[in-house]
Order: C-alpha cells, then structure tokens, then sequence
C-alpha cells in the first residue's frame, strides 16, 4: 500500500505533475535570463528590480497560502529552507561581483562572463540538489517545489542589487557613461 506523506498540499505533487511546474517555470527563467546576459542589456535600475520583485510576489504566491493555512513543517524543512535562502543571497552576492558593467557606444551596459555563467550553473545544480535531498528525506513540497520561484527571485535581486551599488560607486567616483548617474537615480558628478 503506498505511504502518502501527511504534509502534501493539493497540486504540489501527484501524477499531474503540478509539482514539477514551478521548477520548469524557475529553469525557464534562468535560462532566458542567462542568454540575455551573455548577450548584455542596457543597465537601467527599473530593468535591474522588476523582473526580480515579480519572481518574489508569485514566489510568495505560491507559498504563503499553504502556511497561513496552517500547513505543518518539520525540521528537514527549516533546514532546507536556510540552506536555500543562505545559497540564494550568498550566490546571488557573488554573482553580481562577476557581472561584468561596460561602457558600449556611450551605453551602459551589464553582461554575464564565463565565471557569472558557471554560478548559475552551480546555483541550478545546488537547487535541484537540495531539492532532491529533501524529497528522499520527507521534506514538504512547499519547501522542495513551490518556493524555487521565491529563491530565484531573492538570487536574482540579490545579485542586481550588488550590480546596482558597484554602478552607484562608479557613479560616485564620476566614471563618464555610468548607467545610474545617466538614468537620474543617483546624480553623478557632471562631465564636460
């Protein structure tokens, strides 16, 4: 007779495979998001914040409901709920120290190198990691499936916001073309 496992919430998991959806919708984005970097985008902090403070509230979406609700947790899932939010920010951290901040044709522009790249690999092998760990071990899929599009959200702003502060430095250290002087969100020194 199959085990079903007490804390499963409706459409997390099953054989229509609703619970694989926020993990295909996570790849998805990162994929795409990857690409646009290794090709570059104009650096501009409304674009920076948006995208990811989207993520966070359909993250949120999908997890404040089953917990306000009462939803219990165990111990396996606080332990993988603080190893994904420590291997968010702190990834999302050193990624935005490799995003690479360019001057091209008198646009700022941010793109992705090799070493940014490779972090998000490492950040998707980590996620599914994690995710699979938890889920031998009795883990929620609150915590296993529904918060990937949280903890992209939360990697991803932590990363723009690292990328934002270092065009706020150039700014204030008057680097012509600087993305956050140029855009008005941080008056910059003016240039002749």
């Amino acid at each position: 007779m199959p085990v079903m496992l007490v804390h499963q919430y409706p459409g997390a998991t099953g054989d229509d495979g609703a619970g694989s959806v926020p993990m295909l919708i996570g790849t998805a984005v990162v994929v795409l998001l990857v690409l646009a970097g290794i090709r570059g985008r104009e650096l501009r902090p409304r674009k920076l914040f948006l995208l990811p403070g989207i993520v966070v509230l359909i993250g949120l979406a999908a997890v404040l409901p089953p917990l306000a609700g009462g939803r219990p947790l165990h111990g396996i899932d606080a332990v993988l709920a603080s190893a994904d939010l420590a291997l968010s920010i702190g990834l999302g951290a050193v990624r935005g120290r490799t995003v690479r901040i360019d001057l091209v044709a008198g646009v700022s522009r941010y793109r992705y190198g090799p070493a940014t790249v490779l972090l998000w690999g490492l950040s998707i092998a980590l996620r599914f990691a994690l995710g699979a760990y938890g889920a031998r071990h009795g883990a929620s899929p609150l915590v296993t499936e529904a918060a990937v599009l949280l903890m992209l959200g939360l990697t991803l702003l932590t990363q723009n916001i690292i990328v934002f502060a270092r065009a706020a430095a150039r700014a204030r250290r008057g680097l012509p073309g600087d993305p956050v002087a140029i855009s008005g969100a941080i008056p910059g020194p003016s240039h002749p």
